[in-house]
């Protein structure tokens, strides 16, 4: 036992010695293998080793060296007013997002005027479809690419059968069973809705739950930083030196000896609280942000802009910051941080990770559920109940309905109308021997639609 004692206290001492020259800067890459390495290897189990903060390349970080000499006049106000422009623009883009984009489309203003188009136009004879007999209603519900009305309205209904490919309403799904076999309409994988990439297929749902978690993701990181930052500062203030001194080691390393007490809390004031409020207040305006977008690509467009805002001070850094302020953030030696978080490390690990389920959680329920919730009840005013049958308002006052005769669209390509218009146009599939007894096509030769027509067939047709 007494052995054992010997051999802790042994490898304790040179675990003291590694970690004096490593706060030193005197440790270099080659004494990685030597022995005093290995020692510290196996000293391991013997001693809680402290954890260090590198210094991030960002307005954020950088503005610690603010006032220590090391900048001239120019480059201190230049470095100023990069702080304060990195401040300005990431509070300015998180405020018009909380005033501007936390609104989403679907909500019950977009149910009210659905209800209304439906009951004005939807089935309204004259948007009929000449051709198929179709009301305005089922057409849209179907897909079809022969609109020349309610383009806006299908759009709506294309985004919420992407967020939403499961869900349809029953008459819906019935009337697409009955009659959807027509060339002119959407294909299967369209019709069904949801994002369809390389054999995988998921809702805009999942994705926008996706696009949350990334973005809480970045926003802790952000937040991490920031109160490394902090505690790694305050490790130095707290020693209660009277002036900050950034010197040199004789290994060439640059070390941040000591940090005032003043310094540390005009850091806490001017960089780390608005640094932590930006952060919140993009967190739960980002969310917002996210959850509002129109269709799919403008919610992939939404996490984009905000990634690029919260990166503004990166950004900022690296194209206005002073080259010398650059070189010495780079060299400085990092920070060690504060005894917090060295004895809670593995208390703050768990905390974020269940803080990070737990608001993505909320986010799902508080946020992104109403919004699924009106898309099923807009989906439902759009093409819920009986779509296929077309109303007309005559002059005794009364309002007559009628179930039209479906017609299909590859039957009409034979007809008379069909074929004199595109006998005009010249395109492919009108020949002048159906309609003169001449041989020669106007374009090509088409076996299909109004070829098979003949010139009896036709006469007789508009006569």
């Amino acid at each position: 036992a007494r052995s054992a004692v010997n051999d802790a206290a042994a490898a304790s001492a040179s675990v003291g010695e590694i970690l004096n020259k490593y706060r030193s800067g005197t440790l270099g890459q080659d004494a990685l293998d030597s022995e005093d390495s290995r020692n510290l290897s196996e000293a391991s189990d013997y001693v809680e080793f402290p954890e260090f903060h590198e210094l991030e390349t960002s307005i954020w970080d950088a503005s610690l060296f603010l006032g220590l000499g090391v900048l001239g006049r120019f480059d201190t106000l230049v470095m100023s007013l990069c702080w304060l422009m990195n401040v300005c623009i990431q509070f300015l883009f998180t405020m018009i997002i909380w005033s501007r984009f936390r609104k989403s489309p679907f909500n019950e203003d977009l149910i009210r005027s659905l209800r209304q188009w439906r009951a004005i136009y939807g089935h309204d004879s004259i948007f009929m479809n000449p051709v198929t007999q179709t009301s305005l209603v089922a057409d849209v519900c179907a897909g079809s690419h022969l609109l020349t009305n309610s383009q806006k309205e299908a759009g709506f209904y294309a985004t919420m059968r992407e967020f939403l490919p499961q869900f349809l309403p029953d008459s819906l799904e019935t009337y697409i069973r009955d009659h959807l076999n027509m060339p002119f309409y959407n294909g299967d994988a369209e019709r069904q809705g949801g994002i369809h990439a390389h054999g995988f297929h998921f809702s805009g749902a999942e994705l926008c739950m996706m696009l949350i978690l990334i973005w809480t993701l970045l926003i802790v990181r952000e937040l991490r930083c920031s109160y490394e930052t902090h505690s790694s500062v305050w490790v130095k203030a707290r020693q209660g030196p009277k002036t900050s001194e950034l010197v040199r080691t004789p290994a060439g390393r640059l070390v941040l000896r000591s940090i005032s007490p003043t310094r540390a809390t005009a850091f806490t004031l001017l960089v780390t609280l608005p640094r932590v409020v930006i952060a919140l207040l993009m967190l739960v305006g980002g969310s917002y942000f996210i959850v509002a977008a129109d269709n799919i690509s403008d919610l992939i467009l939404n996490a984009l802009s905000l990634e690029f805002i919260i990166h503004t001070d990166e950004l900022i850094y690296s194209v206005l910051a002073p080259k010398n302020l650059r070189m010495i953030v780079s060299e400085v030696h990092p920070l060690q941080l504060g005894p917090v978080w060295r004895r809670f490390r593995s208390l703050f690990k768990v905390v974020t990770i269940v803080g990070i389920i737990f608001y993505v959680m909320l986010v799902n329920r508080y946020l992104l559920l109403p919004v699924i919730t009106n898309m099923k009840i807009a989906m439902t005013t759009m093409c819920g109940g009986d779509i296929n049958f077309v109303a007309r308002r005559y002059s005794d006052g009364v309002v007559r309905t009628v179930d039209p005769v479906h017609t299909r669209i590859d039957s009409a390509e034979n007809g008379y109308s069909y074929c004199a218009v595109l006998q005009r146009t010249g395109l492919q599939g009108a020949t002048l021997d159906n309609w003169f007894g001449k041989a020669i096509p106007m374009v090509a030769q088409d076996k299909t639609n109004c070829s098979l027509a003949t010139r009896g067939v036709l006469v007789e047709e508009a006569s």
